[in-house]
């Protein structure tokens, strides 16, 4: 009681002193979840990020209320991504995400987000599923399952990405406020290279960087793969006529 006093107190010196005696003295028996998590708090306090993760895992184990665990696994995952630690913290995401009642597309999509960064595309894949299922006309979980897809089928021979990126395009063009441009113009670049390396469709490729460029402008490499195809397709032309 004293080390939760001296904590409480913000005395946070004295409190780790008297919590480490407590922790000596105590059989095993008689800790609690609380007890760890105290000790955790203290140890993340002093960015000993490592053993106050330690800490909190096995005051989750014996934490029964789900509100308190709700919190625990929501820490957990903000301590891993402190260590840069994607797969631990897309863990804890996920736990949180599925525990906690009220949560959010935006703990949704960080779930997500968490598998896409330690680079697991299958599970990232998966959990933006979710976010579709759950927000169908928003376009974000559309332009990450395109992501994900697309860092699984790296040659596009599967084509793995197409139907995402072009339901990307769908709602994007529909979007007036243009906080979708940034995800159009990836869809567009890589529509008009599947394409052109794929279906051989030039003239469907240059209408896709024709619509990159009018978002766009300035695109310089969109620009060059526009004369290319033309000057390509002129070429086949000609020797059509001949």
């Amino acid at each position: 009681m004293i080390g939760y006093s001296y904590h409480e107190s913000n005395d946070h010196s004295n409190a780790f002193d008297y919590i480490h005696q407590y922790f000596d003295a105590a059989p095993d028996s008689i800790l609690i979840a609380k007890d760890f998590i105290l000790l955790a708090d203290l140890y993340a306090e002093r960015q000993k990020i490592d053993t106050a993760m330690f800490f909190y895992k096995v005051g989750t184990e014996l934490e029964k209320d789900s509100a308190s665990l709700t919190k625990y696994y929501k820490t957990l995952a903000d301590l891993a991504k402190q260590q840069k630690d994607y797969a631990e913290r897309a863990i804890w995401l996920g736990k949180y995400y599925v525990s906690n009642l009220k949560s959010t597309n935006l703990d949704l999509f960080n779930w997500g987000l968490a598998w896409f960064q330690v680079g697991n595309y299958i599970k990232s894949d998966s959990v933006f599923a979710m976010y579709i299922d759950k927000y169908p006309t928003q376009v974000f979980g559309y332009y990450w399952r395109a992501r994900s897809n697309a860092a699984i089928d790296t040659t596009m021979e599967q084509g793995l990405a197409i139907p995402h990126y072009l339901k990307v395009v769908e709602i994007g063009e529909l979007d007036t406020t243009g906080n979708s441009k940034r995800q159009l113009i990836e869809s567009y670049g890589y529509l008009a290279g599947y394409e052109t390396n794929q279906n051989k469709n030039y003239g469907k490729a240059i209408e896709y960087f024709e619509k990159l460029l009018q978002l766009d402008p300035n695109n310089e490499q969109a620009k060059k793969y526009v004369q290319i195809l033309k000057e390509t397709m002129a070429k086949k032309d000609t020797l059509t006529d001949s």
